[in-house]
């Protein structure tokens, strides 16, 4: 049992794991080389999570060590935390003050006495800034603006005298430090971190300050930075500062500013190095510590993107994933008898509730989450993606791949992750309970799975668009949750469905070919096809020019209701013959099949979750009070893709609900949120066509 796996703070590291010594003793040796010329800049460069932090630290280790000619002071500065000071710069000049007047590694007295003094004028200068002194000098011109006024703290003749004083001490500074070089080989390295952290306008003020000192020898700033999200902040600053009304000039200029202003400033830009192969399996290691899980340490390297933070935020996933899965086990056996569980679910808690499996489903739900997403609604998508993954390892022939494992979009680190040691077995009810575990440590949210869909994401589809009005999703055969009950039921072939319900458009095609002249439309046994006072469909005067049917202005891809039972029918009929019969021939979905594409295989309350929301669906609640687009409601999907599977219409199945009615499902919008459960069925008259009743076609995939 992997429980001693715990916790880890995603906090620097002095003993290097990372690959960086090199690159930090070189740095060293350069810094404190007596022929290198300061003032000097240089950039650390890396993404949020890269190490920027534990570089920069063992470089500061680094020059605390060194006993070179010259000596280096190393000052550390975290801006971000100053966030609430009025102006950085106050903060930024007494670390300063503070390194040199504490300075330790140096047992000459003379060179003590001089760091004391120039602390003393930084002090100086720092405080004058702080109560408010106005000035106007061209070296200390922080921002452009004036200081805010603090009369009421100084007195006149106070502030006149710290005013006139700036100068004095800008220049006391300049001569005790450059004293210091000279004479005693004296360098101050500033470390700045986190610089991206703070607010743009904080950015900006900090780096204007900093560029005071790149005039002054024996500085040395070494910035820890996101390079894009500083120059982003430049871009925001110089863009929207000044006059309102060259706002727009300004923001022609920042882009182009922006992607200078490091280059001019950073004379040495440093980007971080990827963690080398060896580092990154160490750095895993010991992570895990002496736990079981160290095992299986190279699924995680093939599994975890190489950036630090995200193996460590990986690590403390798994192990709350574990900790939990072991709690889980135990509670399993006071599931009743009705739950469910298949009659070997004692085998498969003992055999797959094991470290291996909690480790290639954790990195499963941490890295791939695109395909976890579908498997939260369509469990056997996972089964797919695990054929694809072992195709040859199994004793499998290249023809019984083909037939047993269809392609999906298979990503090479969860390929390298599935093939590994032991597969899961392809029992529903194990992987459900294994996606209800990363759910409830929330590495999906609500809003990505409403987005995700298999249609979608087997298809190409951007996510943001919508699938074309006509296309299908596919619905996988095999067990699901079924009724209000939640009693497991199985559909035995896999099928597809229509992603939208029928609209105007699609019904008005089907007349105006089948009833050309506008007669009145007719099933093939003679029933009325379409109620006309209850339809955006009207029949026009016939003519040469006009169609015989018409739609409503605005309402083509409307769902089309006032549709008998029968005309549904004969829609799928007319179907089949247009769109050939190279697959199997359109019908009504069974009401079965129906509920499984509105709800998944995990027997969700509504297509998009378990609770209600009136901005996902067409019904009373949203007071629409009539029907809308198909494509209105994307965030209401169901797991298979489906839109509208509650309210807008409900919609005729192929199932009988009594002697004498059809079942409909899916609520409408003249109904409230209990009819448009997944689950809510009710029956309707064949013969009648109602204004809240429409359908959508469905097909069986017939299998080589």
């Amino acid at each position: 049992m992997p429980a001693n796996l715990t916790f880890k703070r995603d906090f620097f590291c002095l003993d290097d794991q990372l690959g960086f010594d090199r690159y930090v003793l070189t740095l060293a040796e350069m810094i404190t080389d007596k022929h290198f010329r300061t003032p000097f800049c240089i950039g650390i460069h890396g993404d949020w999570g890269s190490g920027k932090t534990s570089f920069m630290r063992q470089l500061e280790e680094q020059l605390k060590k060194r006993t070179t000619e010259v000596m280096a002071v190393p000052v550390w500065f975290n801006p971000w935390r100053y966030g609430k000071e009025e102006h950085l710069i106050i903060p930024f000049l007494r670390t300063i003050a503070a390194a040199l007047k504490g300075y330790e590694g140096s047992e000459e007295p003379t060179l003590k006495d001089i760091l004391a003094k120039a602390a003393e004028q930084i002090s100086k200068a720092a405080r004058a800034i702080a109560y408010g002194a106005t000035f106007k000098f061209s070296v200390l011109a922080l921002s452009g603006k004036d200081m805010i006024d603090r009369e009421a703290k100084l007195g006149k003749d106070d502030i006149a005298a710290l005013t006139d004083g700036l100068p004095d001490i800008y220049y006391g500074i300049i001569d005790h430090l450059q004293k210091a070089v000279q004479d005693q080989g004296f360098r101050l390295v500033v470390f700045v971190d986190d610089l991206d952290r703070c607010l743009p306008e904080k950015v900006v003020e900090l780096l204007e300050a900093i560029k005071l000192f790149l005039d002054l020898e024996g500085y040395l700033f070494i910035l820890g930075v996101n390079r894009l999200v500083v120059e982003e902040g430049i871009r925001r600053h110089y863009a929207y500062s000044g006059n309102e009304a060259d706002a727009g000039d300004q923001g022609g200029k920042a882009g182009t500013l922006a992607e200078k202003y490091l280059e001019k400033m950073i004379q040495m830009p440093l980007e971080l190095p990827p963690i080398e192969p060896s580092r990154k399996r160490k750095l895993i290691l010991s992570l895990l510590e002496n736990s079981t899980l160290s095992e299986y340490s190279h699924l995680i390297e093939y599994g975890i993107a190489g950036r630090p933070r995200d193996i460590i935020r990986f690590v403390n996933f798994l192990a709350f994933f574990c900790r939990l899965a072991e709690k889980l086990k135990h509670d399993l056996a006071l599931e009743p008898e009705n739950s469910g569980r298949p009659g070997n679910w004692q085998e498969l808690v003992k055999r797959y509730f094991s470290p291996e499996f909690y480790v290639k489903w954790a990195i499963l739900a941490f890295a791939f989450r695109e395909d976890h997403r579908l498997i939260i609604g369509v469990t056997s998508h996972f089964f797919l993606l695990q054929q694809a993954a072992r195709r040859g390892k199994d004793g499998r022939s290249q023809d019984d791949e083909k037939n047993e494992a269809p392609a999906v979009n298979l990503r090479e680190g969860l390929r390298r992750v599935l093939v590994e040691g032991t597969a899961f077995a392809e029992e529903p009810w194990l992987i459900r309970k294994y996606v209800h575990l990363a759910d409830a440590v929330g590495q999906v949210t609500a809003a990505e799975r409403m987005v995700f869909s298999p249609a979608g994401l087997q298809a190409g589809m951007n996510v943001k668009g919508h699938p074309a009005i006509g296309a299908m999703a596919r619905v996988s055969r095999g067990p699901f949750l079924y009724g209000d009950d939640k009693k497991p039921a199985n559909i035995e072939e896999d099928f597809e469905i229509d992603v939208y319900p029928v609209t105007n458009r699609q019904f008005a095609d089907f007349l105006n070919e089948c009833f050309p002249g506008g007669q009145e439309p007719k099933t093939w046994g003679g029933k009325q096809i379409i109620y006309q006072e209850q339809s955006r469909l009207s029949r026009n005067t016939p003519s040469q020019t006009a169609a015989p049917w018409s739609i409503e202005e605005g309402y083509d891809d409307h769902p089309v209701t006032g549709v008998t039972w029968f005309g549904a029918v004969d829609f799928c009929r007319w179907r089949t013959e247009k769109e050939g019969t190279i697959a199997a021939p359109f019908r009504l979905p069974a009401e079965i099949e129906w509920e499984k594409a509105a709800r998944g295989d995990g027997g969700n309350e509504y297509p998009w979750g378990n609770e209600f929301d009136p901005s996902k669906c067409n019904t009373e609640e949203s007071g629409r009070k009539g029907t809308s687009r198909v494509t209105d409601y994307p965030e209401g999907k169901s797991p298979y893709g489906c839109y509208d599977m509650a309210g807008n219409v409900w919609e005729w199945t192929g199932s009988a609900y009594d002697d004498d009615s059809k079942v409909i499902r899916g609520g409408s919008w003249f109904g409230g949120r209990a009819a448009a459960r997944c689950a809510c069925r009710d029956g309707d008259d064949p013969d009648d066509g109602d204004d809240n009743i429409g359908f959508r076609c469905a097909r069986t995939i017939k299998m080589n």
